[in-house]
């Protein structure tokens, strides 16, 4: 009788600790599971976040503009994926609303300027995701430059002027609206000239024809000014090559256009 009891009680004990195996196996699979699923929601929630900020760049990419002005739904980008969503705002109102840090557009800006958590550079914008995918986010945050480009006037040759030459810049084509001479003087943005040649860059002027560089003045070789030849900025010889943009001239044919202005005059 007491055999049969010890057996009846190792058989408990056996099962005792199979039980708990099986409890402990279980809970280890739904750990798994729910870590797996977790990581799922994370990866889509990820790739809501980087759809967003690539429709984002696309736009202003397009648009330098983008968010600045308008509704929020016009300042806004939201992209739906089933149940995952991703999000993005250069609207105070709509970026509380959304639980997302609000964007910054400073790509038109030649100074720096506050953004969400950090100082913006000029020409550039901070874009703060957020993908969200069965309660799991993920926040994302890129910053995007596009420099203006420096070179009012850049060649690869040789260049060179006998006066009446005004290197210059202006906000934007309205300015020039009624002409250069409409242009009131403080208006005019520095703009910069570059030949990379090695030739000499040949800046003359006249009394009745002076010449104006109201940026910088950049040769590969040596740089002459006339004697009524002024420049605002740097005069920078011997200098490396610029890289400059590979433009197809067809392009700009103006054929067909609308919206132009003929300047017919430097003065």
């Amino acid at each position: 009788m007491a055999r049969r009891g010890a057996a009846l009680a190792t058989t408990l004990l056996i099962g005792a600790v199979l039980l708990v195996v099986a409890l402990m196996m279980a809970g280890v699979g739904s750990f798994h599971l729910r870590l797996a699923t977790r990581q799922s929601n994370l990866e889509q929630a990820r790739n809501a976040a980087e759809s967003v900020t690539a429709l984002a760049i696309d736009r202003l990419s397009a648009d330098q503009a983008f968010g600045l002005s308008g509704d929020a739904e016009a300042r806004s980008l939201e992209v739906v994926l089933g149940n995952t969503t991703g999000r993005l705002s250069f609207d105070t109102g709509r970026a509380n609303q959304w639980q997302v840090e609000q964007s910054h557009n400073n790509l038109e800006q030649d100074v720096t300027a506050a953004a969400s958590g950090r100082t913006l550079a000029p020409f550039s914008a901070q874009l703060k995701a957020v993908g969200e995918s069965n309660g799991v986010t993920y926040e994302l945050e890129t910053i995007l430059r596009i420099p203006h480009y420096k070179y009012a006037i850049a060649t690869s040759g040789t260049l060179s002027s006998t006066g009446g030459l005004l290197v210059a810049s202006v906000p934007d084509l309205a300015t020039l609206a009624g002409g250069l001479a409409a242009v009131p003087p403080d208006q005019l943005l520095p703009g910069h000239l570059v030949a990379n040649a090695v030739d000499p860059l040949l800046l003359g002027s006249t009394p009745a024809s002076p010449t104006t560089i109201t940026g910088d003045a950049q040769s590969g070789g040596s740089v002459s000014l006339g004697a009524q030849t002024s420049v605002g900025g740097s005069v920078i010889e011997n200098a490396e090559p610029e890289s400059l943009p590979e433009l197809d001239v067809h392009a700009y044919d103006p054929a067909g256009w609308t919206g132009l202005y003929e300047l017919t005059t430097s003065v």
